[in-house]
């Protein structure tokens, strides 16, 4: 089931993460290593299955994160102008991302980050500002190690030449990233209307779904992130009430990733035990007063999300179906 090469993606991965964290500590600046480790899950869009495209989807990734970040920090300080920006942004990612073909997690991961960054609207803005760049070490350090990767592990088709193909007149990919911008607005409108904490929780939620192909897709991927959230938030909480040691807790993160980086492609439930408690046990070492409501906040917020991620692929199915018919019917009458 396991590989050499999925092992030393397991490795690549814990070291990823791991660096922003050392040197949040050598530093005395936990925010720092924090926000550094959530730029690294930009490492999920190394993906050798893009063959010669391996490395053009990690240049765009990366070049997309260095442009966003900032502006999702900037438009935090205005809460109803950071939804739509989150909104708009989902929408032009994905676009852009399957517009290329590119395999892989789509807006995901660029989601994560920009979501959690618009969302800061209570920090000083300097300080929101400085996160998003502490975040560029993060990319930086992905884009690194996922090129040492394929070159260590000697990608059979990895080449340094961008290869970039936009199919932009592709009517099904401009409907269901419309749909992906529109349904992840709509839950993180929700999140922030509802006053949750960490409300683009909600967000995430929505998108995990939205990344389905097809109602049956979609339905067996709410089931698994709820279900692997739910699992993920228990061994979060056991984390939160018995260990405060933050050494111990971004030990604890980076196996997590290790987990993920080597479960996820045989079984997505499985390695999203271990996503949600990358996410708040890195949010507990950089903030150690949390409380452990945080933890129930984040189940109810995936629900909620996930069922919104739900209906839009309802929605897209609906329109898929309905310009079926009437191609059908313009051709009969031709």
């Amino acid at each position: 089931m396991f590989t050499k090469a999925s092992f030393a993606h397991a490795g690549f991965g814990m070291l990823n993460i791991a660096f922003p964290l050392i040197i949040g500590f050598l530093l005395h600046n936990n925010w720092l290593g924090v926000m550094g480790a959530f730029g690294t899950l930009l490492f999920m869009y190394y993906v050798p299955a893009n063959a010669e495209k391996t490395f053009s989807q990690m240049i765009l990734v990366s070049f997309i994160g260095v442009i966003s970040f900032p502006i999702s920090a900037v438009m935090s300080t205005v809460p109803w102008l950071s939804l739509l920006w989150i909104g708009l942004l989902a929408y032009v990612v994905q676009y852009v991302l399957t517009g290329n073909k590119f395999i892989g997690p789509g807006a995901f991961f660029l989601m994560i980050i920009n979501g959690m960054l618009s969302s800061l609207h209570r920090y000083p803005f300097e300080q929101v500002i400085t996160m998003s760049m502490w975040a560029y070490i993060g990319v930086a350090t992905s884009l690194i190690l996922g090129i040492l990767e394929a070159l260590i592990m000697r990608e059979e088709h990895f080449t340094f030449k961008l290869h970039f193909n936009f199919q932009a007149a592709d009517l099904q990919i401009a409907t269901k990233s419309l749909i992906y911008g529109v349904f992840g607005f709509i839950a993180n409108f929700i999140g922030f209307s509802l006053h949750f904490p960490n409300y683009y929780w909600m967000l995430i939620g929505s998108v995990a779904v939205l990344q389905a192909e097809n109602i049956i897709h979609a339905r067996q991927r709410q089931m698994q992130y709820v279900g692997g959230a739910i699992i993920g938030c228990a061994l979060s909480l056991l984390a939160y009430l018995y260990i405060h040691d933050e050494l111990i807790l971004a030990i604890l993160a980076i196996l997590c990733l290790g987990i993920i980086c080597i479960t996820i492609s045989h079984n997505y439930m499985i390695g999203n035990f271990f996503t949600t408690p990358v996410a708040l046990l890195l949010f507990k070492c950089a903030v150690p007063t949390l409380p452990d409501s945080l933890v129930g906040f984040r189940i109810i917020s995936l629900v909620i999300g996930t069922v919104i991620g739900l209906l839009g692929i309802l929605y897209f199915d609906h329109l898929m179906k309905k310009q079926k018919v009437t191609t059908m019917l313009e051709d009969s009458l031709d």
